[in-house]
């Protein structure tokens, strides 16, 4: 959702996208460089440069991934439960409130948003969360009598956990 909001929001503010650019001028030189040799030899430059350009942003991109997860990581538990609650509010959800720490019964956070009534339960793993935290986190929707419910998590769902959350009123 971030990825195609920011997107938007460069074509709409009428920002300058360079990928978009390098990709019309390499149309652009294809079409005339049938009839021109150089304009072939630049039109494969082109999109040498293209292919270069799109590698070197993934990698940026995965290394600053690397970098943020660590950030993450290195956070207490009460305060990665307190970043997710921030984030909760920066995102528009109403009635955020940090609930963590022991005897907090399965329950990190609670919020509302859209007239329902989620909880959220906060792991700070790196090993990829098990299905037992899913079933968990069910048992305290129940008991909590929440609408939904939340698992966020700094590493990966394994696919049992996944097939765990299928149809129940939890999100991954």
């Amino acid at each position: 959702m971030t990825r195609s909001s920011s997107t938007r929001s460069r074509a709409v503010s009428g920002e300058f996208d360079p990928i978009s650019g390098l990709l019309a001028i390499g149309v652009i030189l294809g079409s005339l460089s049938l009839s021109l040799p150089f304009l072939w030899t630049l039109t494969v430059m082109v999109a040498g440069l293209t292919i270069v350009f799109f590698i070197n942003r993934w990698l940026r991109e995965q290394r600053l991934q690397r970098l943020r997860r660590q950030q993450l990581l290195d956070l207490s538990p009460s305060e990665f439960e307190q970043r997710v609650a921030l984030l909760l509010e920066d995102l528009g959800w109403r009635q955020v409130t940090v609930r963590g720490g022991s005897g907090d019964r399965g329950v990190d956070i609670t919020a509302e948003r859209d007239g329902l009534r989620f909880i959220i339960q906060c792991k700070r793993y790196t090993k990829p969360v098990g299905p037992s935290y899913v079933r968990d986190l069910v048992g305290a929707l129940q008991i909590q009598q929440a609408d939904r419910a939340i698992l966020v998590a700094t590493s990966a769902f394994t696919r049992q956990s996944q097939l765990e959350a299928r149809g129940q009123r939890v999100e991954l």
